[in-house]
């Protein structure tokens, strides 16, 4: 370094240019007089461009980020994409399976049945249309309920299936005559069905989803229940009788329902008769001596008024309290979740206690005016009631 000349600190060395693009020199003079830049300083020209590269980086990031979700979301909102049903044909404690020979699931024992067609009027329809074409014909049953099943990645499938009871002769009567799509027919026993790994998914549904497997086991005949990997086993559930009640409360009359939401949509059915005539409530009714729990009283009672009622996941409890003439009137409402797209597919088979059933947005519910609500609905709507319903709903009320 020439004498005289020194450089600033390795800072100003890097950064303070001259104006021909040159590191610029500062003299002992420069220092002992101030030193004034007349140039501005590139470095901070740097630093800016490089921050607002940043900028613009993490925004075209983040807009990269919000195409992908939008995609997503708009993918998930497509809904059902597949329809269609099948017979659970069952005759006392025995079940008729197919084993299956197509590419799709092959050699699993499944249920005859298949996708819906346009021509078809209803899902039962489909089903006894698709058993016959894969059994050459399907004996006179009693259809004793139905179950709805939603499978794939986005739960886009959705297969309806009807609990069909045939008696002992019709059984002994029935020779199926199976197509290419099937390699054998046989009647399993209930408690000794195939390992999961051997079953359709369909049928592994039935045996493992909690709300299926009640529905299940509440539109079989009395006393048969099917094996089952599911952990959640009526010893789970609080047994009639069990409620907390304070002091020496005595229990009236009891009863339960049932309030689904798929997404911020709950399910709401308009009453006949004597009670709540014309006001919208939900699928319920009084206990009976045979139901082993609440909730077995309120899929029993949906079960009765719809004819079934989605596969569902109980998220939460309201338990409404009203006096009696003897007593406390218990009334248990189990909030309960189904896969979004339930409420498009499951197709309602009402008895004559209703007008019509709808699924409505859980705000415009909360809006109805108070003469068109049956008083236990009013009573889970109320402001009261806002926090629990949240929490089992995980939606705004």
């Amino acid at each position: 370094m020439s004498k005289g000349v020194v450089y600033a600190s390795l800072e100003t060395e890097k950064n303070d240019l001259g104006p021909d693009g040159e590191d610029e020199l500062i003299t002992e003079a420069d220092l002992e007089g101030g030193y004034e830049q007349t140039q501005p300083r590139t470095g901070l020209k740097r630093s800016l461009a490089c921050a607002a590269a940043v900028v613009l980086v993490s925004i075209a990031c983040i807009g990269v980020v919000v195409f992908m979700l939008h995609n997503k979301s708009m993918d998930m909102d497509k809904g059902i994409e597949k329809v269609g049903a099948g017979l659970f044909i069952v005759s006392g404690d025995e079940v008729l399976l197919l084993r299956r020979n197509s590419k799709h699931n092959d050699n699993t024992w499944g249920l005859p049945g298949g996708n819906a067609e346009a021509d078809d009027t209803h899902l039962q329809a489909t089903a006894i249309r698709e058993a016959t074409e894969e059994m050459g014909s399907v004996p006179a049953c009693n259809v004793s309920g139905q179950i709805l099943t939603l499978r794939g990645k986005k739960k886009q499938k959705a297969y309806t299936v009807f609990i069909c009871d045939i008696t002992p002769a019709a059984k002994a009567a029935f020779k199926p005559k199976l197509n290419d799509e099937h390699q054998e027919a046989r009647w399993w026993p209930l408690a000794a069905l195939p390992a999961k790994g051997q079953l359709h998914p369909v049928v592994a549904t039935l045996l493992e989803d909690p709300g299926a497997q009640r529905q299940l086991v509440a539109a079989l005949p009395a006393g048969v229940v099917p094996a089952t990997n599911s952990t959640a086993g009526v010893g789970t559930l609080k047994p009639l009788g069990a409620a907390n009640l304070a002091g020496e409360e005595r229990v009236d009359k009891r009863g339960a329902g049932l309030m689904l939401a798929d997404g911020d949509k709950v399910m709401l059915m308009r009453k006949v008769g004597k009670h709540g005539p014309g006001k919208w409530g939900l699928p319920g009714g009084s206990a009976d001596s045979k139901d082993a729990d609440d909730l077995a009283t309120a899929e029993r009672e949906a079960k009765e008024e719809v004819g079934g009622v989605p596969a569902h996941e109980v998220k939460g409890q309201i338990q409404i309290r009203r006096k009696g003439k003897h007593g406390v009137k218990l009334h248990t409402v189990f909030i309960a979740t189904v896969a979004s797209g339930a409420s498009a597919a499951f197709q309602p088979a009402m008895n004559e206690e209703h007008l019509e059933v709808k699924w409505l947005p859980l705000s415009e519910a909360v809006a109805l005016p108070p003469a068109q609500v049956h008083p236990v609905l009013a009573e889970v709507l109320s402001p009261e009631r806002k926090a629990e319903l949240q929490a089992a709903l995980g939606l705004p009320v």
